[in-house]
């Protein structure tokens, strides 16, 4: 299980892009709770993450699929 960095590359609606900021939000509902800027996360969190992509644009962490760079 290879951890998602800065620089992953990930399939979203706004089109194949990389990561470049990934906020980790763990009480997910909570506004009030402040997220935590990570470099790299594990896959199991990605639910709990929202990402800012080299296209401009950010999605939530349910919205997308990592590739496999292989």
């Amino acid at each position: 299980m290879q951890k998602i960095t800065i620089g992953t590359v990930l399939d979203t609606k706004h089109g194949r892009a990389k990561v470049t900021g990934i906020d980790l939000h763990p009480v997910t509902g909570r506004i009030d709770c402040p997220p935590i800027e990570m470099t790299e996360i594990w896959p199991s969190l990605i639910a709990f993450c929202v990402f800012d992509l080299d296209n401009g644009h950010w999605a939530y962490g349910d919205e997308v699929t990592v590739v496999n760079n292989d």
